[in-house]
């Protein structure tokens, strides 16, 4: 009997054909999330009215938890 053995494939910098240029992939990812940040803004663009009043919606939730919290502080401190 006779058993064959398979190398297995090893994935290594040198087998990869990528240039080594960190500003190309950095325009690449650019360009890639300009693109799906418009993608994303057309989507949501029929829903503006809701999104706009999350947006708010989160903002006083926000602003009212600072609030408290230096409240808080202040009392606590002093």
């Amino acid at each position: 009997m006779i058993i064959y053995s398979v190398p297995e494939p090893v994935l290594t910098a040198a087998a990869l054909p990528l240039p080594e240029h960190p500003a190309l992939y950095l325009a690449v990812a650019g360009f890639c999330l300009i693109a799906a940040l418009r993608s994303l803004r057309q989507a949501l663009e029929p829903i503006g009215v809701v999104v706009e009043t999350v947006k708010a919606t989160i903002v006083v939730a926000f602003s009212i938890s600072v609030a408290l919290i230096f409240l808080l502080a202040a009392a606590l401190s002093g």
